[in-house]
């Protein structure tokens, strides 16, 4: 996985590649604590580049979302990351934005 910070003025993305697993989980925590620190309007989730998601991500995402009430948005989340999206029961949690 990899994990790029992207800031433009008061909006944060956080831009996601390969696999986001329990082995990058604490890479994953601490550029979202990153982000929270920072306090940004508004937080992109990019997960175009995502080729896989399990549990630990998806814990460490729903935390960033929920210290950023209303500021997150996930956008282009690959078919195959949707369809986990959707069978945890996530996707109406998530504020999935569909294509950047």
């Amino acid at each position: 996985m990899a994990v790029r910070l992207i800031s433009r003025g008061a909006e944060v993305t956080l831009e996601l590649t390969g696999v986001v697993d329990v082995t990058e989980a604490a890479a994953l925590r601490d550029a979202a604590l990153g982000v929270v620190a920072v306090g940004p309007e508004a937080c992109i989730v990019e997960l175009q580049g995502v080729k896989g998601v399990d549990i630990a991500a998806v814990q460490v995402l729903l935390a960033l979302q929920r210290a950023l009430p209303g500021r997150v948005r996930f956008i282009g989340s690959p078919p195959a990351v949707t369809e986990i999206w959707r069978l945890a029961g996530l996707e109406r949690l998530l504020n999935l934005g569909g294509s950047p």
